[in-house]
């Protein structure tokens, strides 16, 4: 199994700039390349530790052979776009769409076998293209992740990247578990 990113969100597209530079105080444009740069690093270290994926991204996940109950990484699962495998007869044979079922709604999202369906009787190289994340714009983010991006893009803005990880980890905790926000 290896998942790849093979698309993302451009952080001034999200409308994140202005965001962070009101939460930051920071009206001034002197320093938008640092407050940008703090940003990505926020969101960069949220998705590794909260294991999810903030903006829209594409990722493309190749496993040996299907099976009746596929679990993807980086959720929340938006989309499954395509799902193509081989056989020792013919290569790019895509798999219908009824023929599996896509659960949105697990975490982590999941494809599974259609009722009354069976996996192809051979399947190698299969390679998985899905869309996942929270939204597009910052704006439209749940208000926990707001406001996770905001305090460790805080972090790592006034810090200059060296954060102290006790402040921040319940933060990014909370995304793990849904538990409510301890008092910042």
């Amino acid at each position: 199994m290896q998942w790849t990113r093979s698309a993302n969100v451009d952080i001034t597209s999200a409308n994140l700039l202005p965001a962070m530079k009101s939460y930051l105080r920071q009206p001034q444009d002197w320093d938008d390349t640092g407050i940008v740069d703090a940003a990505e690093m926020a969101i960069d270290y949220i998705e590794s530790t909260a294991h999810i994926t903030v903006f829209d991204a594409t990722y493309v996940y190749r496993l040996d052979t299907l099976a009746d109950c596929i679990r993807l990484p980086r959720p929340p699962l938006t989309a499954v776009t395509s799902i193509v495998y081989d056989t020792t007869a013919t290569t790019g044979i895509t798999w219908p769409t009824t023929e599996y079922d896509v659960l949105t709604t697990s975490h982590p999202g999941t494809i599974r076998l259609a009722k009354d369906k069976e996996l192809p009787v051979e399947s190698f190289n299969v390679v998985i293209t899905y869309t996942a994340g929270y939204g597009d714009e910052f704006k439209t983010l749940a208000p926990d992740i707001r406001h996770a991006i905001q305090i460790v893009t805080h972090e790592f803005y006034r810090n200059r990247g060296e954060v102290d990880l006790l402040r921040i980890n319940p933060i990014v905790h909370k995304l793990q578990t849904g538990d409510e926000f301890i008092a910042y």
